[in-house]
């Protein structure tokens, strides 16, 4: 079976979902997005680490099954957002 490609419309987050050869079991996947700007001398470390820990549980969440292309997670993936940056 393919990769399943999932495309959210916020901060440009792209899973990739790798399946079983032969099932729809997934065994695991990849995700971008730009949480983090990259920009060269606007290191934030705690900033990034904070992205870095909503990416994994959105990807985490994504091998699980969950539907995170629903209103409510995307929702709630904004939320964590905020929360970061406003304590940075």
């Amino acid at each position: 079976m393919e990769p399943e490609i999932i495309s959210l419309p916020i901060f440009d987050i792209t899973v990739t979902l790798n399946h079983v050869k032969g099932s729809k079991d997934i065994q695991g996947g990849t995700i971008t997005s730009n949480l983090k700007d990259g920009e060269p001398g606007d290191e934030n470390p705690e900033f990034d680490a904070g992205m870095d820990a909503i990416e994994s549980l959105v990807l985490a969440y994504a091998v699980a099954g969950g539907d995170i292309a629903s209103s409510q997670f995307q929702t709630a993936i904004m939320t964590a957002v905020e929360a970061v940056a406003n304590h940075n």
